[in-house]
């Protein structure tokens, strides 16, 4: 049976959001609207669901959540797993006087006018996901036959971010590669602090001094180990796509120059939020000879010539007027490589350029 053609529209927005990710909170928000619900998001078990798009209309519901998850649990989430079916509505999961004793509807639900939630789940390999809908207090709550039709609509999204799941593992394997025209190895680490991905010339140093253990990366110097172990949990403990307060140490290494080990946010290699690597694990030689910043920039964000000059130009820290200048290019020219330049790096502003070659330049020092 076929979907409805506002839900046949949205989920065409959410396809276009795959390709461009700022897409994505309009287009939940379409998808929010052709099921007639308030706002919806999405995670599998165990996620971090604020980690995940949401719709506009949910962005001010998720700052109360996030603000008391710990103390207000949600009490769908915890509980609606397993489903039973393909959906779950609200009173399927508590029961008329629990809200009168839990503090989520006083603390969340109310000020933040969501009282009323259903869930459509589908799987993704071995993990299942739902999609989560809200709604406010006037629309009432969720019939069976609305629990239904999410039913049908979960699996069709579902098929979206597993599409997207396996564009930012391309993405990041292609982070990957290009360090490795570095000459420089690079490895990922994920949410549970385990290497997920790793390139050619990290797998080749890691055999004796440094050395995977259940998926963890060790050092056989116990001083070198107790600073990677402090890496890894600073990293763990620091919002996705920031770098965190630790985000360097030096790993000692028998006979061989010592190595700078440098944590670099997975985002800032233009890799999105449905990509399950936490960070990015810079290793450089410090007696190596560093690369320039324009060919730094063209190898590992796939930069032309002309826009890794531009980056390098701004990087330095002067402004696009005078960055035209030097380079001799119009100033409108200047502008349409910068743009290029944000989208292909995943920044935003020209600060964010710097800040993002600033830490590249850090794995690049002789």
């Amino acid at each position: 049976m076929s979907l409805h053609v506002r839900t046949e529209r949205a989920l065409e927005a959410c396809h276009d959001a795959l390709i461009v990710p700022d897409l994505w909170p309009t287009a939940l928000q379409q998808l929010a609207d052709a099921l007639n619900v308030s706002s919806c998001t999405f995670a599998s078990i165990g996620d971090r669901p604020y980690e995940r798009p949401r719709s506009l209309g949910h962005c001010e519901f998720t700052s109360f959540w996030v603000r008391n998850r710990h103390h207000a649990p949600c009490p769908y989430t915890g509980k609606a797993f397993p489903f039973v079916s393909n959906y779950v509505i609200d009173d399927q999961v508590v029961s008329a006087d629990d809200p009168k004793t839990m503090p989520y509807v006083p603390e969340t639900a109310r000020p933040g006018n969501r009282e009323w939630w259903a869930a459509g789940s589908f799987a993704i390999a071995d993990r299942q996901w739902c999609l989560s809908v809200y709604k406010d207090r006037a629309r009432g709550r969720f019939s069976h036959d609305e629990g239904r039709y999410l039913a049908r609509v979960a699996p069709r999204f579902g098929r979206i971010v597993e599409l997207a799941e396996k564009l930012e593992a391309v993405k990041a394997a292609s982070a990957l590669t290009a360090f490795d025209q570095l000459k420089c190895p690079a490895l990922i680490v994920d949410w549970d602090g385990a290497v997920r991905n790793l390139n050619r010339l990290a797998e080749n140093l890691i055999v004796k001094d440094l050395h995977l253990h259940r998926g963890r990366l060790w050092s056989s110097d116990p001083a070198s180990n107790r600073r990677i172990q402090e890496l890894i949990a600073a990293i763990l403990a620091t919002a996705r796509g920031s770098s965190p307060p630790l985000n360097q140490v030096v790993v000692n290494r028998a006979d061989a120059p010592w190595l700078l080990m440098e944590a670099m946010p997975v985002t800032a290699l233009g890799s999105g939020v449905f990509n399950e690597g936490r960070a990015l694990l810079i290793l450089t030689d410090l007696t190596k000879p560093a690369v320039s910043d324009s060919r730094l920039l063209a190898i590992v964000f796939g930069l032309t010539p002309a826009e890794a000059k531009l980056a390098a130009s701004i990087a330095s820290g002067i402004g696009i007027d005078a960055a035209a200048a030097s380079l001799r290019i119009g100033r409108e020219t200047a502008k349409s490589q910068l743009k290029a330049v944000f989208l292909k790096t995943s920044t935003h502003s020209q600060p964010e350029l710097v800040a993002l070659m600033n830490r590249l330049r850090s794995t690049n020092r002789a």
